[in-house]
C-alpha cells in the first residue's frame, strides 16, 4: 500500500500504526548500503597506502553511463552483454600496484552500512519475531534485520508512507485561508478539503494559470520544481492536465540519440507531418500508420508511459502480447535490463510474424 502524507506528521502516523496494531507488530524496513566501484577502489588504495591524489585520479577513469558508474568487473574485463570493453587506461594504471585490482574487486558490493528505508514499514498479523527479526538503525530506531527483498518474501503487509512536502504546503495554506476567513472549517480536515480543494472543485481551463506554468511563474510547481522540471514545463507549455501529465512523464525519459523524448514531442506537436513521414520512411502502410495513431496520436508519436508501451505490445494487430508478456517488456525497460529487453525483442518479432 502507498500512502502520501505530510512530511511533518510522519512520526505521528508511525506512532498511530503502532497504537493500532501493537508496538511489536510494526517495523520500519532496513536498508543496506554497499561499496560501489569508486568507493571500493578508494578503500583498496587507502588500505595499500597509495597516495590519496593518485587514488582519486584512478576513480576518474571509471566511466559513468546514464548517471551510474560502471562496475569494476566491467572496467577490468568488459561486459559483452552491455557492449562494454575493458577500460585500458584504468587497467594499465591499476596494474602498476600489485594486488590492487584483486583487493578492489573483493571490496566492491560488500555491505558497509545499514539505515532506515525512507518510507517503508511492515505491519505484521502477529509478533514480528514469527516473520522477521529486529535490530536497530544507527539512530536507535527499530528496523527489520532482513532486507526488503527477503522481508517481502516472508509476507505481511508493506506500507510506503511517502511524505510529500507539497501536502505540508497545501495544509499550511489551508490553515491560513481558514484563519483569514477565506475558507470555513467544516468540522474535519476531509470535509473542509472536499468543500474547497477536491479535484472536482478546481478549475482546469484558466488560461492565466496555464500561462504561469509555461512561464515558470509558479514558485514551486509539484513535480516540476527541479531545473529539469522547470525547463520541461517551459518547453512543453502545457495547456491542460493531460499535457501536464505527459510533460511529467517525458522529463523522466532519456534517449541515447541526439534528441531527447521531450524535444521530439514538441517537434511533433508543432509539426505533426514529421511523425507521419517518419512512419512512411520506416515502411509502414497507411493501415499500419492508422493502428499506431490510435495509440499515440495524443502524444504525437512519443510513447511516454509504461501503460502505453504495454497497450501497443498487446494490440493483436501488432504483436498480441499477453498481459504477462507486456508486463515483462515494461519491467525490462523500467529496470534497464538488457537481457530481458533482448529476450522480449525476439518475442516481439516472433509474435509479430505469427500475426502477419
Amino acid at each position: 500500500m502507498d500512502l502520501d502524507s505530510q512530511q511533518n506528521r510522519r512520526s505521528q502516523i508511525l506512532q498511530a500504526l503502532k497504537d493500532t496494531f501493537g508496538e511489536r507488530q510494526v517495523l520500519n524496513i532496513a536498508t543496506f548500503g554497499t561499496e560501489g566501484s569508486k568507493s571500493a577502489l578508494l578503500s583498496a588504495c587507502r588500505g595499500m597506502g597509495i597516495d590519496v591524489d593518485e587514488a582519486s585520479y584512478l576513480t576518474t577513469l571509471i566511466p559513468v553511463e546514464r548517471g551510474k558508474n560502471w562496475s569494476l568487473s566491467d572496467c577490468f574485463f568488459g561486459n559483452p552483454k552491455k557492449d562494454r570493453k575493458p577500460v585500458k587506461e584504468l587497467v594499465n594504471a591499476v596494474e602498476k600496484y600489485e594486488g590492487l585490482k584483486e583487493i578492489a574487486l573483493k571490496i566492491e558490493n560488500l555491505v558497509n552500512k545499514r539505515s532506515v528505508h525512507a518510507s517503508g514499514v511492515y505491519i505484521y498479523n502477529d509478533d514480528y519475531t514469527k516473520f522477521n527479526a529486529m535490530m536497530r538503525a544507527p539512530s536507535g530506531q527499530p528496523i527489520t534485520q532482513f532486507d526488503m527483498g527477503d522481508s517481502d518474501y516472508m509476507g505481511n503487509l508493506k506500507i510506503d508512507l511517502l511524505t510529500v512536502i507539497s501536502i505540508d504546503r497545501i495544509r499550511a495554506c489551508m490553515d491560513m485561508l481558514i484563519e483569514d476567513g477565506y475558507m470555513e472549517w467544516k468540522g474535519s480536515l476531509r470535509e473542509t478539503y472536499n468543500e474547497y480543494l477536491h479535484p472536482s472543485k478546481l478549475k482546469y481551463d484558466d488560461p492565466e494559470m496555464w500561462k504561469k506554468v509555461g512561464d515558470n511563474a509558479i514558485p514551486d510547481l509539484f513535480q516540476f520544481d527541479t531545473p529539469v522540471g522547470l525547463q520541461c514545463a517551459q518547453k512543453v507549455k502545457p495547456t491542460n492536465v493531460l499535457e501536464l501529465a505527459i510533460a511529467n512523464s517525458l522529463m523522466r525519459l532519456m534517449s541515447d540519440g541526439d534528441m531527447q523524448p521531450v524535444d521530439k514531442y514538441i517537434l511533433h506537436k508543432n509539426n505533426p507531418e514529421i511523425w507521419i513521414n517518419e512512419m512512411k520512411e520506416y515502411g509502414l502502410t497507411d493501415e499500419e500508420i492508422e493502428i499506431v495513431r490510435e495509440h499515440l496520436d495524443e502524444v504525437y508519436g512519443v510513447s511516454e508511459s509504461q501503460e502505453g508501451i504495454m497497450l501497443l505490445s498487446m494490440d493483436k494487430r501488432i504483436s498480441g502480447f499477453t498481459i504477462s508478456e507486456s508486463n515483462k517488456l515494461r519491467k525490462g525497460i523500467a529496470k534497464k535490463r538488457e537481457d530481458i529487453i533482448q529476450e522480449i525483442k525476439n518475442l516481439f518479432f516472433e509474435k509479430g510474424l505469427q500475426n502477419g
